[in-house]
């Protein structure tokens, strides 16, 4: 039995349909989008050299530290890139979030979240490749072009769960 550390019920039962669950994982893209556009952000800023090598590269571990947290959690609170990072105690794991899905008999629903996991963890990786160089080099372009097809990918992810929000 999953239990939700908030409050020790399974989270079956705080979550008792699949639809609560594919919305709480809509609440986590959310914030990584949010969190995505203020790397573009602060990147921008540093090519432009107005953030320091070490303005950038604090903002970068910081962004990494939320998008760790966002992707082994489906519940963030309110976040600013520039204030410590916040307290996620006491919100539910997104293996929780598959596995309940699982019990509730869509283990179908659980792999589409476990699929853009994977692509926002290589999304991840190839933007950290890129934000973190100056060079406009041709395995810049190659490695956005990558970052591109990463991106249409969880698009087209995302787009099954809304169909799934639709007929749920």
């Amino acid at each position: 039995m999953l239990a939700n550390s908030m409050n020790n019920l399974p989270l079956e039962a705080v979550f008792d349909s699949p639809l609560q669950l594919l919305l709480r994982f809509n609440q986590l893209q959310a914030s990584r989008v949010g969190v995505y556009k203020d790397l573009e952000i602060g990147f921008e800023l540093y090519t432009n050299r107005e953030a320091t090598a070490q303005e950038y590269e604090t903002l970068v571990k910081k962004i990494t530290g939320l998008f760790s947290s966002i992707s082994q959690e489906v519940h963030l609170n309110d976040y600013n890139v520039f204030a410590p990072l916040p307290n996620l105690k006491g919100s539910i794991q997104v293996q929780d979030v598959e596995a309940a899905l699982t019990k509730l008999d869509r283990p179908d629903l659980a792999t589409l979240i476990r699929d853009i996991q994977a692509l926002e963890k290589a999304k991840l990786e190839q933007s950290e490749t890129i934000f973190g160089s100056r060079d406009l080099s041709d395995d810049l372009n190659n490695l956005t072009n990558s970052v591109t097809k990463t991106v249409g990918g969880i698009n087209e992810k995302l787009e099954e769960i809304q169909a799934e929000i639709a007929d749920l």
